[in-house]
């Protein structure tokens, strides 16, 4: 429960430019990656929030949001969940 701890600690000022959650236990890593989602006070309707599911959608149609900023901000927050679902070809 360390990185659970971890997570709490969190503020969204912080964060560095990479942040990375992982792990091998399913359940634990859904509830860091919930409490992360609170920490960061993800929006889906904001636009200065982007949540990515590499399962169901591909690295290119993310990438194409990276390269753009919301309108009205100057940073962005960007989630890659599945990464390692991700084939190369």
């Amino acid at each position: 429960m360390i990185a659970i701890e971890q997570i709490e600690k969190l503020k969204k000022e912080d964060l560095g430019l990479i942040t990375l959650i992982t792990g091998e236990d399913i359940g634990q890593y859904s509830q860091m990656k919930e409490l992360f989602m609170k920490r960061i006070a993800f929006d889906k309707d904001d636009l200065t929030y982007s949540y990515f599911d590499l399962s169901e959608c591909s690295y290119q149609d993310a990438e194409m949001d990276l390269l753009s900023l919301p309108f009205f901000a100057d940073e962005k927050y960007v989630v890659f969940d599945n990464c390692l679902d991700i084939t190369t070809s």
